[in-house]
């Protein structure tokens, strides 16, 4: 009986642990917000930011996101937002990797670990044509 109740105890406080550590990670229980700006590809912005924007880059940019290499929405201001899919609704993601270039308006769940600054997408709509 005593080797039920302390398995008993031992099991709440790991799901009490658990519950703690997924609220601290921040999981989807961030700030939802709305970005708009232009979709770029992650990789070459970060190696050459002056060319890497506008229609000049644009099929480099579709190709880079049809791969599955990051992708970021650039906003007036220079701020750059990582974009992240959300595991249980992923069409608003996979649509933003045809806007390559687009000016877009996203919105989701602000997250930011180490510094990094990422949406968790759940909507985002063609600005430009």
């Amino acid at each position: 009986m005593k080797l039920m109740k302390l398995t008993f105890v031992l099991t709440l406080v790991a799901l009490a642990v658990a519950s703690i550590a997924f609220a601290q990670h921040g999981h989807h229980g961030g700030e939802a917000v709305t970005v708009k700006g232009e979709v770029i590809d992650t990789a070459c912005y970060m190696k050459h930011p002056e060319s890497a924007v506008g229609e000049d880059h644009r099929e480099c940019a579709l190709m880079c996101t049809r791969k599955g290499i990051a992708m970021s929405v650039l906003d007036a201001e220079g701020n750059l937002f990582l974009m992240v899919p959300d595991h249980s609704d992923e069409k608003a993601y996979d649509q933003l990797k045809e806007w390559a270039a687009d000016q877009v308006e996203v919105t989701g769940t602000m997250t930011e670990q180490g510094g990094l600054k990422a949406l968790i997408v759940a909507s985002a709509k063609k600005l430009s044509d």
